[in-house]
């Protein structure tokens, strides 16, 4: 059985870097954009901070997007990036050295500048 997103009690789990599980991650993360669970605030020339909750777990993340920006303008208007949780949250069998729950990982996803 497919587990169900978010959901906090997931153990944590370094995704294999297959089609379905980039798939997976890109609606995730495209639809906590979307219900403004995951949001891009802007905290520079081309600098983003993605904040919010996990598309697999729901705990609290928060990773640093760099946009390309080109004499004095900004010129990227969507990338590519890994986006891994880093959520302090609690997921079995996770190691202390650690930090979230595991997705991203390898699993790249495009995310449009807002």
């Amino acid at each position: 059985m497919a587990e169900t997103w978010p959901d906090r009690s997931v153990e944590y789990e370094y995704p294999a870097s297959t089609e379905p599980n980039t798939r997976r991650w890109q609606a995730g993360i495209d639809a906590a954009l979307a219900d403004g669970t995951l949001q891009l605030s802007k905290k520079g020339r081309g600098l983003y901070d993605l904040h919010g909750a996990c598309p697999r777990c729901g705990h609290d993340m928060s990773v640093e997007i760099e946009f390309d920006v080109g004499m004095g303008i900004d010129v990227q208007p969507s990338g590519r990036y890994n986006v891994d949780c880093n959520c302090d949250g609690s997921h079995d069998d996770e190691d202390d050295e650690r930090d979230g729950c595991g997705w991203g990982g390898p699993l790249i996803v495009t995310i449009a500048k807002p």
